[in-house]
């Protein structure tokens, strides 16, 4: 990281205990190990707990052994600490809440005390080729050989290629700086600054561009993708944007009762993204960050999508 602010290192804490019978994605994970290991006639707790030792900066006296099933909060604690002495364990981290710690110059700008070299030939992607047409032809996948290529080359994506004049704008995601992923939608503190911030739940376009639309500042308009993949939204115009842009903030749209606060609020982007191989990179797999749209506005009596 950047700058000489202080390292900082928090934990998570329940605020609330589960309702019913929820519980925890780690426990859940656990019991799914537990019985595909049974079926499969292997021990995938061991070969799990193996794995967290590989990942972790875990200390010997911590590692965890292949008959442990030790609970999240166990877990916690050896990392903890491992990374920062058996002083600061799971109930130090609990009363203080996060560890801090001064930077040094090297650390925050590290890359002049390093002699770098960037890589500008990759020759691994041929071998990758060979081995991708492989799997091609044994399962008949049609993943696209052309970018495994050992020179640094650019590829059109779906958003170059569609000729429809109607879908005239490229629609992209960004992060909102309130939000990290789709989780802290239903922070309520985090909810209130987003209700407060006109760009957190509106989608953004350029002001020109939505008034040769027939466009105002706070209409409800639908986006819809080339491959007809529809979502709604009111609309906040800018002068600084792109004319052919429009912007969706974060990953909000959520539609979960569980999720009362954030339920109903902002426009989720990932909607209109096909999750297909026309769709992805072909080498690193990931999924195109922008779409072709056509953006018109929703009179009253039309049902939001």
């Amino acid at each position: 990281a950047w700058g000489m602010d202080d390292w900082c290192y928090h934990i998570t804490q329940a605020v609330v205990k589960p309702k019913a019978e929820r519980r925890s994605s780690y426990d859940v994970g656990l019991e799914i190990l537990e019985r595909l290991g049974k079926e499969w006639g292997r021990d995938l707790i061991a070969e799990s707990n193996a794995k967290f030792n590989a990942i972790w900066p875990i200390k010997d006296e911590y590692r965890l052994k292949p008959t442990d099933r030790p609970t999240i909060r166990e877990v916690g604690d050896r990392v903890v600490k491992s990374m920062f002495g058996p002083e600061h364990d799971w109930v130090w981290f609990k009363e203080h809440g996060f560890i801090r710690w001064p930077k040094m110059v090297d650390e925050a700008y590290w890359m002049w005390f390093l002699d770098l070299r960037i890589p500008i030939y990759l020759e691994y992607l041929v071998h990758m080729r060979e081995e991708v047409d492989k799997i091609n032809k044994k399962t008949g996948l049609g993943i696209d050989l052309e970018q495994y290529t050992p020179l640094i080359s650019w590829f059109p994506c779906t958003i170059h290629e569609v000729s429809n004049p109607n879908y005239d704008l490229y629609c992209y995601s960004y992060r909102d700086v309130l939000h990290s992923g789709s989780a802290t939608m239903e922070q309520p503190w985090l909810d209130e600054a987003s209700r407060m911030n006109p760009y957190t739940y509106n989608i953004t376009m350029n002001a020109a561009t939505a008034a040769q639309k027939g466009i105002k500042d706070g209409d409800t308009i639908e986006v819809e993708t080339y491959q007809g993949r529809k979502v709604t939204g009111r609309v906040k115009l800018l002068e600084g944007q792109h004319p052919r842009t429009v912007g969706i903030a974060a990953t909000a749209g959520h539609w979960a009762k569980g999720q009362p606060i954030a339920r109903g609020k902002g426009t989720n982007f990932d909607t209109l993204l096909p999750m297909d191989f026309e769709h992805m990179d072909p080498v690193c797999a990931n999924i195109e960050t922008a779409v072709r749209v056509a953006v018109r506005k929703l009179n009253k009596m039309e049902p939001a999508a």
